[in-house]
């Protein structure tokens, strides 16, 4: 049982890392071939992401539509924006 109960809290910190790291990457680059590609390799992971937190429900919700085995993006839809700034400037001025 100690074993196991360890094996979970590494996952479980594992997983809020991951999750973390998800919600910026997803901000930064929604777009990413890269990070399609993770989506589809790893669908179970991503549909726990968004069944567990509301901000990954928020930002995948809208993004990407399956027509069968495509995937198209939406370019023009806006949902996947943050309502939080990341502290981002491209002026070089602090923000």
């Amino acid at each position: 049982m100690r074993d196991f109960r360890k094996n979970l809290d590494d996952m479980k910190s594992a997983y809020e890392r991951c999750l973390n790291n998800f919600e910026v990457v997803l901000a930064l680059y929604p777009g990413n071939a890269e990070l399609a590609k993770l989506r589809d390799e790893n669908r179970k992971f991503f549909q726990l992401f968004e069944e567990t937190n509301p901000l990954s429900k928020m930002m995948l919700g809208g993004t990407r539509k399956v027509r069968g085995n495509a995937v198209e993006e939406q370019g023009d839809d806006c949902s996947f924006a943050p309502s939080f700034s990341l502290g981002l400037c491209l002026d070089g001025a602090p923000a």
